[in-house]
């Protein structure tokens, strides 16, 4: 976002990752963008082949994404600053749409929670205590009654369903970039 109105003002390609130089708060990337620029004024490199090495050092797909684009529309278009405004709206869109179904997923997992580990135990102890009047109930060997059912869905069931549940929000959570 920060690219799109220097592009537009007319920055040559050096002075744009100048800039992002001195303005990038994330250091792995201010670093990265100093190693550009040093590979510019003393490693004798034109600009454009130090972004493309920059590319083979940097892991990140949306940076490789964003300087390829502009590596390659650099030399072949005189609108960058249009190029990179439509490449900014794909991923806010992208973006917006993960956070989406992410929002969607995890809402999905709070109705199984409410479903399997609060609503549940509470039906099968009413279930319990509604039977008891007409006799014992069996499950194999033991014995259910209606303080059993309720000390193991309280002390047992409840809180391994709620960590399994925490187990895959936090699976959810942690997939977001």
């Amino acid at each position: 976002m920060v690219m799109i109105p220097l592009v537009a003002s007319g920055v040559t390609l050096e002075e744009l990752v100048s800039t992002l130089a001195t303005i990038e708060r994330d250091p792995y990337i201010a670093r990265e963008f100093r190693l550009i620029l040093r590979d510019v004024r003393e490693g004798g490199m034109d600009i454009l082949t130090a972004i493309r090495a920059s590319l083979d050092r940097v892991p990140s797909r949306t940076y490789n994404e964003v300087f390829g684009l502009i590596a390659e529309s650099y030399l072949l278009s005189a609108n960058l600053a249009d190029i990179l405004m439509l490449k900014l709206e794909y991923l806010i869109r992208n973006r917006y749409n993960k956070l989406r179904s992410t929002t969607q997923v995890l809402g999905l997992f709070m109705e199984i929670y409410l479903v399997a580990a609060l609503l549940l135990p509470v039906l099968l102890v009413l279930i319990v205590i509604t039977l008891s009047p007409l006799g014992p109930i069996y499950f194999g060997p033991i014995v259910l009654s209606p303080m059993l059912v309720l000390l193991i869905t309280t002390l047992i069931y409840s809180p391994i369903m709620g960590y399994i549940i925490y187990l895959l929000i936090d699976s959810v959570i942690s997939s977001i970039e």
